[in-house]
């Protein structure tokens, strides 16, 4: 424990490892915009990212394993069995995750007065945005405002 009082998760406990090993690799996470958007084919996912067969064969097994896509069957008249990937619930819940990295990579590394997506909330026109709040949506402004406890209590 260091002179603040705080005393760190172990890698191995720590969530924020564990989401990273699902899905902290530049191809997933392009994979995973990809579903986003509604593209769920293979070939289709395959040109849009530019990744190669094998790779992105890899990388869909692998988010199929950890419960983010669903592995759906679909034949077309005349074709073979064929799969398409659909984002489950948990794949779902990464939406927060991927639009909170949006953000971040426009206003970093980006343009932020001219991104090449903007998120449009479809019935107000609103933009949409992640953010930090609490369990009564109140929006959390400043990071001093959150104090860290650990779950269960630890001495």
């Amino acid at each position: 424990m260091n002179n603040q009082g705080y005393n760190p998760v172990h890698p191995q406990d720590c969530n924020i490892v564990k989401a990273m090993n699902a899905i902290g690799d530049k191809w997933k996470l392009l994979i995973l915009r990809e579903a986003f958007y509604g593209v769920r084919r293979f070939a289709d996912i395959s040109e849009d990212v530019g990744i190669s067969p094998n790779i992105l064969s890899q990388r869909l097994k692998e988010l199929v394993e950890d419960g983010v896509l669903a592995k759906v069957p679909y034949q077309e008249a005349g074709q073979r069995r064929r799969y398409e990937y659909h984002l489950t619930a948990q794949g779902r819940d990464l939406s927060t995750v991927l639009v909170a990295l949006m953000q971040w990579g426009e206003a970093y590394f980006g343009d932020p007065q001219n991104p090449p997506l903007r998120l449009i909330h479809r019935d107000t026109g609103e933009t949409v945005e992640a953010a930090l709040v609490t369990a009564n949506g109140e929006k959390v402004e400043n990071l001093r405002e959150i104090e860290m406890r650990f779950w269960p209590e630890r001495t």
